[in-house]
C-alpha cells in the first residue's frame, strides 16, 4: 500500500467510558457508511447483517481517541491484560 501512497491505520479505543457508549461496528467510508456486527456475534455464529447507513457518526472524536495499533502495541496490550485480569475469579 505504501508503494501505491495509500496510507492505512487501524485505530481501537481503549478507554471504557467511551467503548461502552458504542454498541454497533462501522466501517466508515468517503462515499459510504456500513453498520456491521460485532466481533462476538460473527463467533458466535448468530444471524446478523452487514447494513448500509445514513446514519451520522462522531467519527473524528472517536478517532482522535483512538490508539494507533502498529504505533502504540503496547498500551493496547496492557489494557487487553487489565481487561482479562478483571475478568478471572
Amino acid at each position: 500500500m505504501k508503494n501505491q501512497q495509500i496510507e492505512c491505520e487501524l485505530r481501537v479505543i481503549t478507554d471504557k467510558a467511551i467503548s461502552s457508549k458504542i454498541h454497533d461496528r462501522w466501517i466508515l467510508s468517503k462515499y459510504i457508511n456500513f453498520n456491521i456486527p460485532s466481533p462476538d456475534v460473527v463467533m458466535r455464529g448468530q444471524y446478523s447483517e452487514v447494513k448500509k447507513t445514513d446514519s451520522s457518526f462522531p467519527f473524528d472524536e472517536l478517532w482522535n481517541k483512538g490508539v494507533n495499533i502498529i504505533t502504540n502495541w503496547s498500551s493496547i496490550e496492557k489494557s487487553i491484560q487489565e481487561y482479562q485480569s478483571k475478568r478471572r475469579f
